[in-house]
């Protein structure tokens, strides 16, 4: 895979012009690039338990209305993660939406751009919850998890027993995720330091990013899509607030999730540092574009 840049385009189109103008009352096509939209490929590569499944359901029943091609790189048998990715990229033509959990890597199409879009949460919220997603599930998929906890024979320790007793919960792996996800290692590498990758995953992000949103405001995530890609998600807004309302992504929260205490969160904070140093660089990257855009 090339190594060369192939997305200063969302920077230099879109980044930029919100730096010297008005974006509040500007038009899409100034934010867009220069490849007609029937050949836009958008991917949306976020971690896991981060609202992942909330903006593929939006795509599923927005975009797809719009003629655009739906996908995903969950549960593949016969192809990578990568392989689906460039496959999709180079052999078709129609616009893509890709979710995935793959962690960023500068793709390299053919003839067509990349857009990158991505949604962070918080770093100890996301920890918890992945904790009693693995042991419980949710409402998608009644029992799955149970009976795969019983397989595995996971630990029914509550989220702060399990730190207590220094458990798979505090493992060290866990505990710079994000960074990781936005740093740039090509798969099966080894990740550098930490400092090179907190410092390589904020370029990446205002570099590469067309937005990274924040799950705590998931409602501006979905109204600055509808802005910058409406191509996309015209009618994202009012189809999200909808089914917010109806409670249907209910279905999507990880059961039996309790904790942690104000004690835990204290000690797990200081042991993530650079992730809550990503994270608020991420709040405040979304909270100006937002403002540059006029949306509350």
């Amino acid at each position: 895979m090339s190594e060369k840049t192939t997305l200063g385009w969302v920077n230099e189109m879109g980044r930029s012009s919100l730096e010297g103008q008005d974006t509040a009352n500007s038009s899409y096509s100034e934010l867009k690039g220069s490849y007609p939209s029937p050949k836009r490929f958008v991917l949306f590569n976020v971690l896991p338990k981060s609202g992942s499944r909330t903006l593929n359901s939006v795509a599923m029943n927005v975009a797809a209305k719009q003629g655009v091609n739906v996908e995903n790189t969950m549960a593949l048998t016969t192809e990578t993660k990568l392989e689906k990715m460039e496959r999709l990229l180079n052999e078709t033509t129609t616009a893509q939406f890709v979710y995935s959990h793959l962690p960023f890597i500068e793709l390299n199409g053919t003839d067509r751009k990349v857009v990158y879009i991505s949604v962070v949460r918080d770093p100890i919220d996301r920890l918890v919850s992945l904790y009693y997603y693995k042991r419980y599930g949710d409402s998608t998929e009644p029992g799955y998890f149970r009976a795969k906890m019983d397989q595995l024979n996971l630990s029914k320790d509550t989220f702060d027993e399990c730190v207590r007793k220094k458990g798979d919960c505090i493992s060290n792996t866990l505990f710079h995720k994000t960074i990781q996800h936005f740093c740039g290692i090509s798969p099966g590498k080894a990740y550098p330091s930490h400092d090179f990758c907190l410092t390589m995953s904020k370029r990446n992000i205002r570099n590469k990013y067309l937005v990274v949103g924040v799950m705590d405001d998931y409602l501006g995530f979905v109204k600055v899509l509808e802005r910058l890609l409406p191509d996309f998600f015209k009618g994202a807004v009012s189809f999200y607030e909808q089914f917010v309302k109806l409670s249907y992504f209910d279905v999507m929260k990880t059961k039996n999730k309790t904790g942690p205490s104000d004690k835990v969160r204290h000690h797990l904070r200081s042991r993530m540092a650079k992730e809550y140093e990503l994270y608020d660089y991420v709040k405040r990257e979304f909270d100006t574009l937002k403002s540059k855009l006029g949306i509350d």
